[in-house]
């Protein structure tokens, strides 16, 4: 653990305040977004669909999370790695899988920088500063699942009431959605990215999703950027409740 991260943790726990470097002031605002939803929403269960090499898991531990976390990932040596983190702990799920609307066999991209990988090929007219990292390094063969199996799985296996989904799958957020089926209704919220600018050719932008998530009755808690590069706007993370099973979010 790096200084600032163990000041940061101090800082937070013991005074209420929150460290971070320059031109990360998003990651704060995410943490505090993310920290008062958990709690909220009372959360007992976290879905972390594209969960990369666990960064998510990390940050929702950080926010105080003590319940289960199924993670989703399926890039073979990202799956390991996540594998070996969670050895041990009776909290943390792992499964090597790329959830979609159905199941079938299909490629998956990996790019270059990790965190983009995605079922969808990059768009061809995508931003010129995201074409160097948002490049396929290699594609392997998968079966993907569905959310409503997973979920189906997990609440027999942990029995839990008040899920949170948090999707970052690279423009097949809404599919993973879709693939819940009428499960979707009992996440008490969802976390998902809303593309202003789309990386990948498919890719619903923010007003489609958008559409999509208020049809199913969730309601739009907090939106939150999810990149330094101002004024360019290329996607955000939005938190939406479940009014069916938050009513209304606590107090501050």
């Amino acid at each position: 653990m790096g200084l600032l991260h163990a000041l940061s943790l101090y800082a937070q726990q013991h005074l209420g305040l929150s460290i971070t470097r320059a031109g990360k002031e998003y990651r704060a605002q995410e943490r505090y977004v993310l920290r008062r939803s958990l709690a909220a929403f009372e959360i007992d269960c976290v879905f972390d669909v594209g969960a990369n090499s666990g960064q998510f898991a990390d940050l929702v531990r950080e926010s105080g999370f003590k319940g289960p976390i199924v993670s989703f990932e399926p890039v073979p040596e990202l799956a390991a790695g996540l594998r070996r983190r969670a050895a041990g702990r009776r909290d943390w799920f792992v499964e090597e899988l790329a959830l979609d609307e159905r199941v079938h066999d299909v490629e998956f991209h990996v790019m270059s920088m990790t965190q983009f990988s995605s079922l969808l090929r990059p768009s061809t007219k995508e931003t010129a500063s995201q074409s160097r990292l948002n490049t396929v390094s290699k594609t392997i063969q998968v079966t993907t699942g569905t959310l409503e199996a997973a979920f189906d799985k997990y609440q027999r296996r942990v029995g839990f009431r008040r899920p949170f989904l948090k999707m970052d799958t690279q423009g097949k957020d809404v599919d993973v959605a879709r693939g819940a089926g009428d499960r979707l209704q009992q996440f008490a919220a969802i976390m998902t990215e809303l593309a202003v600018k789309r990386l990948y050719d498919g890719q619903p932008d923010f007003r489609q999703a958008l559409e999509f998530y208020f049809d199913q009755g969730f309601e739009v808690a907090a939106m939150l950027p999810t990149h330094p590069h101002f004024p360019q706007m290329i996607e955000v993370d939005c938190v939406l409740h479940n009014p069916a099973l938050t009513d209304r979010p606590q107090a501050s």
